[in-house]
């Protein structure tokens, strides 16, 4: 490869970086809301909420819409992150493959080279979004079982109990606060665990976006490339934003329906602090690892356990995962600095 190739591939990648970057906030505000509740329902205890739709209203009930949005700045960054990571990774990974195969820079790939090139840069994000994901998980579970609970047993004090009893025994209705914000949090759990805290459901955050990163960058450039062929172009420059769009939403789709039982175990390992199954901490016992946190979560639940808030996940991800792509196909497409196939 010639000096100036090398120097456009770098180009490329770092325009890959940064319009995965923008997408990737895009994304996030129209999906977070839908995240805090997928969360709230994969680590509460069965007697917190009934499904979704329960959720959702003692969600905004005793939090107002701000409820939805608890720890939003952290996965921001995250989300800047891991679309920047995914979508440059993705660029390096084919550069890789055409390179092991002797293809050009302008030939397209096999389906199953796009989705090991999709494997390939879901690595690199676990590494940083592991953090991340921790502290916007704590930040989101945080005293709702305490909060919850805590008004169902004042509601049941109330109808056995005689007003002046109540108000000489005051039940505690509003939670206090564990962390203060994202720096609380990771202040705390250095202090705690060591830097090893910060890594905590790794190995589930890995699994989810290898696998995650594979199905969705195969699904979506199959998806497009059935799309050109119905379409008869033989671009995605030449597509529309709402076929991109659609394409997107199938790669969301893709991602979280094969990947969430794994991010059901990573959100319990990370929330360890807060986890009850059963109306009872198994915080301990969750701390033996992954392989531990997953047999606990069928014991307690069931294969129905590894679903929980699944509904909600695959709602939020099309209009997210839709976002996402069109957003960054567009800036590709009007600021980009090569043209790729």
């Amino acid at each position: 490869m010639s000096t100036d190739e090398e120097k456009q591939l770098k180009l490329n990648e770092l325009d890959d970086l940064v319009f995965g970057a923008i997408s990737g906030i895009a994304g996030k505000i129209v999906e977070f809301p839908f995240d805090t509740v997928k969360v709230r329902l994969q680590t509460s205890s069965n007697d917190t909420f009934n499904g979704t739709f329960d959720c959702i209203a003692k969600t905004y009930k005793n939090e107002g819409i701000a409820g939805f949005y608890k720890g939003l700045s952290s996965p921001l960054v995250g989300s800047m992150i891991e679309n920047g990571v995914l979508f440059s990774g993705f660029s390096l990974a084919q550069h890789i493959i055409r390179k092991a195969t002797n293809k050009s820079e302008d030939e397209p790939l096999s389906m199953a080279q796009y989705t090991l090139a999709g494997g390939i840069a879901g690595t690199g994000a676990a590494l940083l979004l592991t953090p991340v994901e921790l502290v916007k998980c704590k930040l989101q579970v945080q005293d709702v079982e305490s909060l919850y609970h805590a008004k169902n047993e004042l509601t049941s004090t109330i109808s056995k109990t005689a007003t002046n009893e109540i108000a000489n025994n005051t039940v505690q209705t509003t939670p206090k606060l564990h962390y203060k914000g994202p720096f609380h949090v990771i202040y705390s759990t250095i202090k705690n665990h060591g830097l090893k805290g910060m890594y905590r459901g790794h190995m589930g955050t890995l699994i989810r976006e290898v696998s995650g990163g594979a199905a969705w960058f195969g699904v979506y450039e199959l998806a497009c490339n059935y799309t050109m062929k119905s379409s008869n172009v033989s671009n995605k420059d030449d597509l529309p934003p709402w076929k991109l769009a659609v394409c997107g939403a199938l790669a969301g789709i893709s991602y979280n329906s094969l990947s969430f039982p794994v991010d059901v175990i990573k959100s319990k390992m990370q929330t360890e602090d807060f986890a009850v199954t059963n109306g009872k901490k198994i915080g301990q016992k969750l701390g033996k690892g992954f392989v531990t946190t997953a047999t606990d979560i069928y014991k307690a639940g069931g294969i129905r356990a590894f679903y929980k808030g699944c509904g909600i996940t695959i709602v939020r991800s099309v209009p997210s995962s839709g976002i996402i792509f069109v957003t960054y196909e567009l800036l590709k497409r009007n600021f980009g600095r090569h043209e790729y196939v």
